[in-house]
Parts: structure tokens; C-alpha cells; sequence
């Protein structure tokens, strides 16, 4: 419930937005906003199959809007625990 009530109060354009908490006799669920996006890895290959020049500029453009929103986190005094190289 910690981290709902934590999750729920974030408002940043770059992080996913969550909405409800319930639970089960086992586990608490939390539904967020939908991330069709995958990875960078993923993001790579569809814009490459998609003919998208992914220029420099291109790929500063998509770090900093993960550098944004985690900068956002760090300023709320949250830490992001789960970022991560490709496995």
C-alpha cells in the first residue's frame, strides 16, 4: 500500500501513471498506465524496421526523456531500482 499511495502521487510526462490497488488472498495489484513501447533494445528494432533514421539527435531525444523522468524521481526522493542492461 506504501508503494501505491508513493506511485499514485507522481505526476511526471515520462513516468507511467498508476490509477487502483486490490488484492487477493495472496498478492496486492496495481493497475498502471499501459506501456506498449518495450525497451530500448525493442525501440531500436522497430523504428529500424520502420525505415526511422535513428540519428544521434534522435537517440539524445529518447534519453533525455528518460533522464527526465528520472531526474523527476530523484527530486521526489524516490530511487529507481530497476534499471538495467540487456540480459
Amino acid at each position: 500500500m506504501d508503494e501505491y499511495a508513493l506511485m499514485s502521487s507522481l505526476d511526471n510526462p515520462h513516468i507511467a501513471k498508476t490509477y487502483e490497488v486490490f488484492q487477493d488472498k495472496s498478492f496486492y495489484y496495481l493497475v498502471n498506465e499501459p506501456y506498449f513501447g518495450g525497451d530500448l533494445t525493442k525501440l531500436g528494432k522497430n523504428a529500424y524496421q520502420k525505415g526511422i533514421r535513428m540519428s544521434e539527435s534522435w537517440w539524445r531525444g529518447i534519453f533525455k526523456q528518460c533522464m527526465e523522468g528520472l531526474c523527476y524521481l530523484h527530486s521526489q526522493g524516490v530511487m529507481h531500482c530497476d534499471i538495467k542492461d540487456q540480459v
